[in-house]
């Protein structure tokens, strides 16, 4: 497999995973969503809520996804400041505070080489 840092990934079944010091498998639902982090050694996604989920050792990580990292980047200001409130007092939809920083990335070439991946 291959991912952009950043790049959404959605659980197409449900998982059990073994958490450390813990006996039992936790099961992460379907339809979970989690973030290619940006570690090539050791490729391993991150959940919105900051467990990480090593991915297959053989993963290649190259190029980015901007669309996925502005959305980790919402999602986590949005958990760590009232981001939302402040968007509703502007009146500015989260897409489109989304594809601002979206914009801001591709400034910076954050592509891989088939062009932007969701």
């Amino acid at each position: 497999m291959k991912y952009g840092i950043g790049q959404k990934l959605t659980l197409t079944e449900d998982l059990g995973v073994k958490k450390f010091f813990k006996e039992e498998k936790e099961i992460i639902k379907a339809g979970t969503k989690m973030f290619v982090t940006a570690s090539k050694e050791c490729p391993r996604a991150i959940y919105k809520n900051e467990d990480v989920q090593l991915l297959q050792k053989d993963t290649k990580i190259e190029g980015y996804s901007a669309k996925g990292i502005a959305e980790w980047i919402y999602e986590y200001i949005s958990k760590n400041l009232p981001l939302d409130d402040a968007l509703e007092d502007y009146d500015i939809e989260i897409e489109q505070f989304k594809q601002v920083i979206v914009n801001a990335l591709e400034q910076l070439d954050f592509y891989n080489s088939e062009g932007n991946i969701s």
